[in-house]
């Protein structure tokens, strides 16, 4: 049941109520848990209203229950589930905590004395990122600071009560992928409460000269949100700001905690839905994570819902990422354009910054006869190569030194016979085996259900020249390749060598890991995730997901899928045995999974002897991502998939739900009358339609409904009647 109904409040209840309250309630002659979505409903004075039994426990704040509700129209979910997220797992009772009131805001006159809180909130951040020499893009604001450099007294006093008005918004902060994310977030907390403190006590002692009642401590961090992808970055981070002296509630087990306040709330997606009253800064560490995506519907994506609750609160919301996604720049207001490297230029030379209207400069209080000179920001101990900051609408200019350096090893030039096992896989395993304390990760995302077709003769994967996409072996009417993304076809040829022997190749896992335990003669461990554990296999063990999982395996050489990866939080070597598989993969954000995975490679070989520690195995040296991995260019593969997905009406320039169920035609019929009163639509293909929807029905029986932009789809999906048959709505799907 996911529908709001009206009951009378009783008496010995009025205090101890507010908008989130989990209670007990009579419903169809049985008792059951809901929310307080809304107090002093004007409902019908005629209709009998049953009584609320009692209180269960403290939920989620206003801002939050909120939050919930745009969530829910986003992605199309139900608003039960999604308070249950934001609700504590155990019960918190009511006495046991203060009642939380609204923030109230200063009076206007003290605006004039005080240094408005988001803008020095930004103001902090922005000196630290200076300092610190990492590139920032899309920052909101900060053309409105740079115009109060160089103003003094009264002007600058005006300008403050003007900017004050500037909207926060998104910002990506291209932290590297081998740079520690505690040490960087911990010590951005710090510097931005030092510079507050210090902001604080030269406004009162400003008032004290001028004879004035001090205005006290406007400028403060009073909440702070923290994502992490993973436990493993949770612990990390956790023990860091512990041992910095911050307040941090670890979520949910420390739900209570944060429910009070000023405080630290870490956690990972579901953090995003902490009860902090008031948000001062929302952090995304690994932004580009794919374990942000929920995987059951609703799927919401923890740094979408991140960035609509800052702007919610108005606070900055910076997205950690060394390599954004398509959506993370499209929200952000950034066009990726192609980036040049010098071929002279040697990679150990720090390219030069680009040119910017925004000075790279720390902005500096105007000095007043009756304000005390302010401390400047403590510089960061971090190495700085090159700065640039750009705003919103502005070009990525940059070249790009953060893209992961790998070893990629073309697969299609080995020797006949020797499949996976390359000379270079060999050299690796020979050099890990040379120390025993040295492990080396092996990554093969494949299964038996899962085929690639390759030629025979070279060796290389047949994919579709429009959207870069693997061709699939049709047998009607005739031997056939087709693109099941863009319908393109041609014969079964190979375009590379024109051979005619075009097979699907199929590896299982546990078969490599005896063909690798045989070749090197050692044990070889095979690690599986929870959803695909062979049980039965032989040397295979389950994935310890809680965060105080230790590491004991003593095993050298470690084969797995993704789940490896994040099994351990230390390797010497990871190799991708046949990257194809995930990368030429029929779904739309295949490269981003890519991605993700290179960077946690990335992330736990970073204290590696070994020379470029990751090393990819590919038939597809010409793709896009390799490309960009090669030549250190990360906007390459960003224009390259915004390219692909104008051309083919993808998000993010479309909106794209996908409707399972026995309901699915009905419910789209709905749909189509509710955007067109003639109830036409326009296959999805046709891209040239003006239709509001377009909709096309998929070999599995499902139902992709595409519209223009989200708020005509969100809109439509939330105000359709459902059917009475089962029915799943997945907006944004990851698989088209």
């Amino acid at each position: 049941m996911d529908r709001e109904f009206d009951y009378l409040v009783p008496i010995e209840l009025e205090d101890m109520l507010e908008i989130g309250s989990e209670v007990f309630v009579p419903f169809r002659n049985r008792r059951v848990r809901g929310w307080v979505t809304r107090l002093q409903v004007n409902g019908n004075p005629k209709t009998q209203l049953l009584r609320i039994e009692r209180l269960r426990s403290k939920g989620p704040p206003l801002q939050v229950v909120e939050l919930a509700r745009w969530v829910s129209w986003r992605w199309a979910g139900k608003l039960s589930g999604l308070l249950s997220t934001a609700s504590s797992p155990r019960i918190v009772h009511v006495q046991a905590m203060r009642k939380s009131n609204a923030a109230k805001p200063l009076p206007a006159g003290q605006y004039a004395t005080v240094l408005p809180d988001n803008m020095a909130r930004i103001d902090a951040i922005y000196r630290f990122i200076a300092d610190a020499g990492i590139r920032v893009s899309g920052w909101q604001g900060l053309q409105e600071l740079q115009g109060l450099q160089g103003l003094q007294g009264d002007k600058w006093q005006e300008g403050l009560q003007g900017s004050s008005q500037v909207r926060c918004g998104p910002s990506i902060v291209e932290l590297p992928q081998y740079s520690d994310s505690a040490e960087f977030v911990a010590s951005l907390l710090s510097s931005t409460s030092t510079y507050l403190d210090a902001l604080s006590r030269s406004f009162e002692s400003r008032d004290r000269l001028s004879g004035n009642e001090p205005s006290g401590n406007a400028s403060s961090m009073q909440g702070v949100i923290i994502l992490c992808p993973t436990y493993l970055d949770v612990r990390h981070m956790y023990r860091k700001l512990q041992a910095d002296g911050f307040n941090v509630a670890r979520m949910p087990d420390e739900w209570h905690i944060a429910r009070q306040g000023n405080c630290i709330a870490l956690g990972t997606r579901q953090a995003v839905f902490s009860p902090l009253p008031d948000v001062s800064i929302i952090i995304v560490l690994s932004a580009h994570d794919s374990l942000y995506q929920e995987e059951r519907a609703p799927l919401w994506n923890a740094w979408q819902v991140a960035v609509h609750r800052a702007s919610m609160a108005n606070a900055p919301c910076l997205l950690v990422t060394p390599y954004p996604t398509l959506s993370m720049v499209k929200d952000c207001g950034i066009e990726p354009m192609e980036q040049h490297t010098s071929p002279d230029a040697s990679p150990s030379t720090p390219p030069p910054p680009a040119q910017s209207t925004l000075s790279p400069t720390p902005l500096s209080v105007p000095p007043s006869t009756a304000q005390p000179t302010l401390p400047s920001t403590p510089p960061s101990t971090a190495q700085s190569t090159s700065t640039a900051y750009i705003p919103a609408g502005t070009s990525h200019t940059v070249p790009d030194r953060q893209v992961v350096q790998v070893r990629v090893v073309d697969l299609t030039k080995e020797a006949p016979g020797s499949g996976v096992i390359s000379d270079e896989l060999k050299y690796a395993v020979r050099w890990a085996m040379a120390d025993s304390t040295r492990k080396v990760l092996m990554v093969q995302n494949r299964f038996s259900k899962m085929r690639l077709p390759t030629c025979s003769s070279c060796n290389r994967i047949p994919r579709c020249p429009v959207c870069n996409n693997v061709l699939r072996i049709t047998d009607e009417p005739a031997a056939m390749l087709s693109c099941p993304r863009c319908n393109y076809s041609r014969t079964s040829t190979c375009s590379y060598c024109s051979g005619h022997d075009i097979r699907e190749m199929s590896s299982k896992l546990s078969r490599l890991r005896q063909t690798l335990s045989d070749y090197f003669g050692v044990p070889v461990l095979e690690v599986v995730g929870d959803a695909r554990e062979h049980s039965n296999a032989k040397n295979t063990v389950k994935i310890d997901r809680s965060p105080t999982a230790p590491s004991t395996d003593m095993t050298q050489l470690i084969l797995g899928t993704e789940a490896v990866l994040y099994r351990y939080d230390i390797a010497d070597i990871v190799i991708f045995v046949d990257i194809d598989t995930d990368l030429l993969a029929p779904r739309l954000n295949a490269s981003e999974e890519v991605m993700t995975m290179l960077g946690r490679a990335q992330a736990i070989t970073r204290s590696s002897l070994y020379t470029r520690p990751t090393i990819i195995q590919t038939r597809a040296t010409d793709h896009p991502l390799i490309r960009a991995v090669l030549s250190g260019n990360h906007a390459m593969l960003l224009n390259e998939e915004m390219r692909i997905r104008r051309e083919l009406s993808l998000p993010p320039h479309t909106a794209i739900a996908r409707i399972v169920g026995a309901g699915a035609q009905d419910f789209v019929s709905t749909l189509l009358a509710a955007s067109d009163k003639s109830g036409a639509y326009s296959d999805i293909a046709d891209q040239s339609s003006t239709r509001p929807l377009r909709a096309g029905k998929q070999p599995d029986d499902s139902w992709l409904v595409i519209a223009n932009d989200h708020d005509t789809l969100c809109n439509l999906l939330s105000s359709a009647a459902r059917p009475r048959e089962q029915l799943r709505i997945y907006v944004d799907p990851p698989s088209i």
